[in-house]
């Protein structure tokens, strides 16, 4: 998979973290946007327009969406065939992917994500767009 959207993320535009994702999700079926962030969940009939074009919620419930903090973009698994005991059984190994746009760096979260998913024997990369060429880090070099 890697290497077919290397190749179709080489050199011609500066790339956004959506056109990556939507790379990987047309390559790689098992892969799944994971959003974070914070919202209000209340009735419509709580929600109120402002003349100022805000908005008043007088009824709501605080909500948080996506895994946890630092968790990756692209979450999902990877089929691999294990060897020995189970000789010819294909297992699903969790798969991590976070996507930097040129200036972009890890934060101290992900990095913690990074080493727990890899620490426990998940596939964990971080696809950095370098002036419109993809490069893909994996173990040491994202840790």
């Amino acid at each position: 998979m890697q290497e077919k959207l290397s190749e179709k993320l080489s050199g011609k535009e500066k790339l956004s973290e959506k056109r990556i994702s939507d790379l990987i999700l047309g390559e790689h079926p098992m892969m799944f946007r994971n959003p974070q962030g914070y919202c209000i969940a209340c009735s419509p009939k709580a929600l109120h327009k402002l003349k100022t074009g805000g908005f008043l919620v007088d009824r709501g419930q605080p909500m948080k969406f996506g895994l946890q903090p630092g968790s990756s973009d692209m979450i999902g698994w990877e089929p691999v065939v294990v060897t020995q005991e189970m000789v010819g059984k294909t297992v699903a190994i969790f798969q991590s992917i976070e996507i930097k746009t040129e200036h972009d760096r890890l934060s101290k979260e992900q990095r913690a994500w990074n080493r727990a998913v890899s620490r426990d024997g998940g596939i964990v990369a971080v696809w950095h767009d370098r002036c419109g060429v993809v490069e893909i880090l994996r173990g040491d070099k994202i840790v």
